[in-house]
């Protein structure tokens, strides 16, 4: 009785649920990743250092895909990792302000 239930509620919930965030998310994808890749900023054949997987169609395509799907954050270079202290304490300055006054 009870795997017979729970058969049906995952068919329900594949069928219907599943079904139905794919087609959001696949026109989500559809009509802001040509947009995204456009406008993202590359000087001719040479990558930009900062997100190395946006340098490249499908590789973009894929961190947009993870990132929505499953909320894997994009691994940013080490560009930004030299933070001076001081750099440090204005950024976490800036990012109290805006999360308490939003």
């Amino acid at each position: 009785m009870g795997l017979s239930v729970l058969m049906t509620t995952m068919n329900k919930v594949l069928m219907r649920d599943l079904s139905t965030f794919l087609a959001a998310f696949s026109l989500l994808i559809l009509v802001l990743y040509p947009p995204l890749y456009t406008l993202y900023p590359r000087a001719g054949n040479h990558g930009l250092p900062h997100v190395n997987s946006f340098n490249s169609w499908y590789e973009s395509l894929q961190a947009m895909v993870d990132l929505g799907l499953i909320a894997e954050l994009l691994l940013l270079t080490s560009y930004f990792l030299p933070l001076t202290s001081y750099l440090l304490l204005l950024t976490s300055y800036f990012l109290l302000i805006r999360l308490t006054w939003g």
